[in-house]
């Protein structure tokens, strides 16, 4: 099931622009919120709306058959058909994605029984699983990942999808090699995720621009394709905890005359 943040009132008119961010879970919306809010209030934009996808769209099993494309495409018209928008009411579509360690080399990965499942030791460069079996249905779940996200990263004037015969712009962001690390330097359990993030969000006082100085603080990249051509080489060696988020904020301080 779908949820969705929103920065301001229901668009519902032909007047309305919609600038539209895709986020994996709860977490990435509430820290996303802030900053949504702060740009909703200096920029004219008519609405910025975060959409909650509850998983990872890449290795969903819905998706299974489909291509990167595909599923950016059934997300946004998934969408149009709850918000009952036309697609020339979106002005842009932003999709933010953990990176999973998709592009760790698999010969970091080693079978370690004493674990409960798998997770990742940073300190010795590893991905430990308790046996071969999950090491392969990770391995092939990264696999899939890897190669449908490689399938939608362009460069920005080509990163377009046709829908209803309309073309929207699209971009996709990652947190490597999830939120929590970037964060906090550290993979939390799911239980505990929710609660730091809350710690967090009081520490600055939900404040937007220290939430952004954190991000900005990880970020890679000096252009779009370059944070995503750095994360592949830095995931090889699992130099992780970095995002280029900072580039989502930058597209949108462009939206502030052009609405």
């Amino acid at each position: 099931m779908l949820l969705e943040r929103r920065a301001s009132i229901v668009a519902n008119s032909n007047q309305e622009k919609v600038f539209l961010i895709f986020v994996e879970g709860s977490t990435d919306a509430d820290c996303l919120d802030l900053i949504v809010e702060d740009f909703k209030q200096k920029l004219d934009l008519s609405d910025i709306t975060i959409r909650i996808q509850n998983g990872d769209i890449f290795t969903s099993t819905d998706n299974k058959t489909k291509n990167g494309q595909t599923i950016l495409k059934d997300q946004i018209q998934l969408y149009l058909n709850y918000s009952k928008l036309s697609p020339n009411q979106i002005i842009h579509v932003a999709f933010v994605t953990d990176t999973d360690g998709i592009f760790i080399n698999p010969i970091n990965y080693l079978v370690t029984p004493s674990i409960d499942s798998w997770g990742y030791d940073f300190s010795n460069k590893k991905v430990l699983f308790k046996d071969s079996v999950k090491r392969r249905d990770v391995t092939a779940s990264r696999q899939t990942k890897a190669r449908k996200v490689s399938q939608v990263i362009k460069e920005p004037s080509e990163s377009t999808l046709i829908i209803n015969r309309t073309q929207l712009s699209y971009s996709v962001y990652f947190n490597s090699v999830n939120l929590e690390h970037v964060l906090f330097e550290k993979v939390l359990p799911d239980e505990e995720k929710t609660e730091a993030i809350d710690n967090l969000l009081d520490e600055i006082d939900d404040d937007p621009n220290k939430m952004i100085a954190i991000f900005e603080g990880k970020a890679l990249g000096t252009s779009y394709l370059d944070s995503w051509n750095q994360i592949k080489k830095l995931e090889v060696e699992m130099r992780c905890s970095y995002t280029n988020l900072h580039i989502l904020f930058e597209l949108l301080e462009s939206f502030k005359n052009k609405i």
